[in-house]
C-alpha cells in the first residue's frame, strides 16, 4: 500500500486526538461535572467527538476525504467542552442557569489550551487533506489535453 505523508499526517493527529480526549473524559465520567444540564450535553457531545476521531484515523488512509470530513465533525464536536474550561464565562451569559462553581471570566487551564491546539492542528491538516483531494479530483477528471 502507498500512503503518502498527506495522508499519515492527519491520520496521526487524528488517532492522537482520539487518545487525549477520551483519557481526558475519564476523569470526567461519573462526576457532578457530567450529570450538570449543560455540562452532561458538553460531555455526551465531546464523547461522540472521540469515537468520530477514532473512525476518521482509519478512513484517512482508505478513504482519505471522508475520513478528512469525519476528523473535522470530530474537532468542531469536542472543542466546546475544552472552551468551557478556558472561558466558562461566555458560556454562563449564553446559557442562564443554576452553576455550582463561581463565575469566572478566563480560567488559566494548560491542558485545556493544548487539546484547542490539538484540535485546531488536526482541523487544519484534515481541511488541507480534503482540499487537496478535491483538486486532485477535479484535475484528474477533466478532459484530456489535446497532443502538441
Amino acid at each position: 500500500m502507498n500512503w503518502e505523508r498527506s495522508r499519515i499526517l492527519p491520520a496521526s493527529a487524528s488517532l492522537l486526538c482520539a487518545i487525549v480526549t477520551a483519557y481526558r473524559q475519564l476523569y470526567l465520567e461519573g462526576t457532578e461535572f457530567s450529570g450538570g444540564t449543560l455540562t452532561g450535553q458538553l460531555l455526551n457531545l465531546s464523547d461522540l467527538g472521540s469515537s468520530v476521531f477514532a473512525l476518521a484515523a482509519l478512513l484517512l488512509l482508505w478513504r482519505p476525504r471522508v475520513g478528512a470530513a469525519l476528523s473535522v465533525v470530530g474537532s468542531l464536536s469536542c472543542l466546546p467542552l475544552y472552551l468551557y474550561f478556558l472561558v466558562p464565562g461566555v458560556f454562563y451569559k449564553v446559557f442562564p442557569g443554576q452553576y455550582t462553581v463561581r463565575l469566572t471570566a478566563v480560567r488559566w487551564e494548560p491542558s485545556s489550551i493544548v487539546v484547542i491546539v490539538l484540535l485546531a492542528l488536526t482541523l487544519y491538516l484534515s481541511y488541507r487533506r480534503h482540499s487537496a483531494s478535491t483538486v486532485n479530483t477535479t484535475q484528474s477528471t477533466g478532459p484530456p489535453s489535446p497532443a502538441a
